[in-house]
């Protein structure tokens, strides 16, 4: 591929992944972006030489409902050059989850109404509290374990 060339491999991989990680179909990735479910799928298309790219705006709105960072997509697209070109590698598992768990507690607290907003944090800290709780739990169990 000529320098500079959009490769619509790396996207192709990247979108994929996404999507599996989220449990996301093409039609329901394709209405959360306002767009047809065949676009989505030209993108995705199992076939390279029927893929296509979408256009750089594009892939910024597909980064906005993915909660990526635009570059990193536009990276994969080939948008930013092949001097900044980084091949995709997905993430460890444990990774993965906490990732997605980071994304899920980012969306729910958009949904928060401002005027609960410090309701919201107090729950959340109880339950950090409690998490912290049970970790500590867990190592005292491991020691104990480990104890002749």
């Amino acid at each position: 591929m000529p320098a500079g060339e959009p490769s619509n491999t790396d996207l192709y991989a990247l979108l994929r992944y996404e999507l599996g990680l989220r449990g996301w179909t093409r039609r329901h990735f394709a209405r959360l972006l306002g767009l047809r479910e065949s676009t989505v799928g030209r993108w995705l298309a199992a076939d390279p030489a029927a893929r296509v790219l979408p256009r750089p705006a594009t892939v910024s709105h597909i980064a906005r409902v993915l909660e990526m960072d635009p570059a990193e997509l536009l990276r994969a697209a080939g948008y930013l050059g092949p001097a900044t070109s980084v091949p995709f590698v997905p993430e460890p598992p444990l990774d993965d989850a906490f990732r997605a768990r980071a994304r899920r507690f980012r969306r729910l607290m958009r949904m928060v109404p401002q005027h609960r907003m410090n309701l919201a944090l107090i729950i959340m800290d109880v339950m950090l509290d409690a998490l912290q709780s049970l970790i500590s739990r867990l190592e005292d169990d491991d020691d104990e374990l480990d104890a002749p």
